[in-house]
């Protein structure tokens, strides 16, 4: 069995690199085209008219649309009366079911011509759609491979967002069946866009994950078409331009994402880059890539990045601690930072602590159920950390702005992943869940403490915290609309700040005086608190001098220092 799987993979290989020489001596004579520029999004009107086309099909994704980089041309386009109708419901990886939904838009409003907006899943979708025009009864799965489409598609214009894709240019649309994880190209002289708009405007707000994967992208478009055995003089010298204009303004682009001449460059980067594979192919980084991103939806150009050698050191620098960049930043500066960082994530809220210990019996010491929450939410932490930092970096939202990473990180991640609508509304209605226990949680630790320390009936303590309650929820109901423009601290909004000041000052300040009451003889005493803290089986607290001289002297001044580091 296996010598005959042997056999058939040599006359396929065979059959390819034959195949591959007949292209490459065909190459002078086939009909590669490339796309007329047309100078930024306002000439676009100018185009359509020329084509006497009113009424336009605009192709994008949701991300793209709800940040607003439709919005000019769409303006545009009114001021030219002619009509645009905006599919948005692209994915990462465009499946089939988007071509097909796109199609139908196209049909009902009698659409003359495709606009494909975006990276280079929009610009696939728009030129799958645009096959499908043409070719009403061949569905997609039959137009795999190369030249099986072979008609004129309508007018279409790509107007790329990232700069690596290079479809702008290229001759391919690659479609996944998501019913059986499938990913393949559709190849054909027709797919070639007829206009190109290379505006660096609509890159200047690219998140920097997404600057840098789809740099890289771009990068290994030029590499693999320079060392392939199809290259020409003309596409050796495109793919050494992009090269150098990558490693040249990639970087700065990253870092100063609104560094236009760098943006602009990284635009023709990609399309030199797209320019030069259309001719001379990809390689093995791409066929392994296509593979991965067909059956787990991983994004392509970060596919890409991985496969690069040399990526490991990548994978490393995001997996593992630089000792040198601690030293630059200050060891001090990043323990105090950690150590400020624990209150929130250990203790989740003030009255977290309060909650566990509502719930735990006498029959294990608190130091065995400390450990044990504390693994648990440390788990729970790094797992997060994984998913929470990367979608940061990709957003351009810093680790440590608070609420941000909720209302707006989040929300741009599940927009832009595959059946993102879906994952978001389960994660906020389970959010919303876990919200309404904790408050539950908390607020019944607040009526207990009211009618014990107050005498208050129950009822009496109900209504005067609900006021109180409602009073201190205003912030975070007003936040983000009506109060939205307010700056306080530092130029902080109003729910950064009410962010600041739980986490640099009420968090610290609750633990120190938890602390004093449990180890001091002005609260409960140490005596009480270590016979407590010791009762049941497990690990339980030791019984030394030096031990009772940290809980009472040196943590309490850690806690101190790290309450000023916070305020400075």
């Amino acid at each position: 069995m296996w010598e005959r799987m042997r056999k058939m993979n040599a006359v396929k290989k065979i059959y390819c690199r034959i195949f591959q020489l007949g292209m490459r001596i065909a190459l002078p004579f086939l009909p590669y085209r490339e796309p007329k520029l047309i100078e930024g999004v306002g000439g676009v009107p100018q185009v359509l008219r020329e084509h006497h086309i009113d009424c336009v099909m605009l192709v994008t994704d949701a991300g793209v649309h709800g940040l607003g980089l439709t919005a000019h041309l769409e303006e545009e386009l009114k001021a030219a009366n002619i009509r645009c109708v905006v599919y948005d419901g692209t994915v990462a990886n465009p499946t089939v079911a988007n071509v097909e939904q796109a199609r139908m838009l196209y049909l009902e409003n009698s659409c003359q011509g495709l606009i494909a907006f975006g990276g280079g899943s929009s610009m696939d979708c728009a030129k799958a759609v645009g096959a499908r025009i043409v070719r009403p009864k061949k569905p997609l799965a039959k137009m795999e491979g190369l030249l099986h489409v072979m008609h004129r598609l309508p007018l279409l214009i790509a107007v790329p967002t990232t700069a690596g894709t290079g479809s702008e240019t290229t001759l391919a649309a690659v479609i996944t069946d998501e019913k059986i994880h499938h990913k393949y190209p559709i190849n054909d002289f027709s797919l070639i866009p007829h206009y190109a708009v290379l505006d660096p405007d609509v890159t200047l707000n690219l998140p920097r994950q997404l600057t840098a994967t789809t740099g890289m992208d771009a990068l290994t478009h030029a590499v693999e078409a320079y060392i392939g055995h199809s290259t020409t003089k003309g596409t050796r010298a495109a793919a050494i331009e992009a090269v150098q204009l990558i490693f040249a303004n990639l970087p700065e682009a990253y870092y100063n994402g609104h560094n236009r001449e760098a943006r602009a460059n990284m635009l023709r980067a990609a399309y030199l880059a797209g320019t030069a594979f259309t001719k001379s192919y990809v390689g093995y980084v791409h066929a392994v890539a296509h593979s991965l991103g067909g059956r787990y939806g991983i994004a392509h150009g970060l596919a890409n990045s991985v496969l690069l050698p040399g990526a490991g050191s990548g994978v490393s620098f995001y997996l593992l601690p630089s000792v040198e960049r601690a030293a630059e930043v200050g060891i001090g500066n990043v323990a105090m930072a950690a150590m400020n960082q624990s209150f929130f994530t250990l203790s989740l809220g003030i009255a977290a602590m309060e909650i566990f210990g509502s719930y735990m019996k006498r029959d294990n010491t608190l130091p065995g159920e400390a450990i044990r929450i504390c693994a648990l939410d440390t788990f729970v932490a790094l797992m997060s950390g994984m998913i929470i930092f990367p979608a940061c970096f990709a957003y351009g939202i810093e680790p440590d702005q608070g609420p941000s990473l909720i209302f707006i990180t989040l929300t741009e991640v599940f927009v832009n992943m595959p059946g993102g609508r879906l994952w978001g509304s389960l994660f906020f209605v389970f959010m919303s869940f876990a919200s309404f226990t904790t408050v539950i949680a908390v607020f019944e630790n607040i009526l207990v403490i009211c009618c014990d320390c107050f005498g208050w009936e129950r009822k009496k303590s109900c209504l005067i915290n609900m006021v109180i309650v409602l009073v201190a929820s205003v912030p975070c109901v007003l936040g983000y609309n009506l109060w939205s423009g307010l700056t306080f601290l530092g130029g902080k909004n109003v729910l950064d700040t009410e962010d600041f000041l739980v986490s640099n000052l009420l968090l610290p300040i609750g633990s120190l005086i938890f602390l004093l009451f449990c180890v001091s003889k002005w609260g409960w005493g140490y005596d009480k608190y270590f016979a407590e803290a010791n009762a049941g089986e497990g690990i339980k607290l030791p019984k030394s001098k030096w031990f009772k001289r940290y809980l009472q002297f040196v943590l309490p001044i850690l806690i101190l220092a790290i309450l000023v580091q916070g305020l400075i």
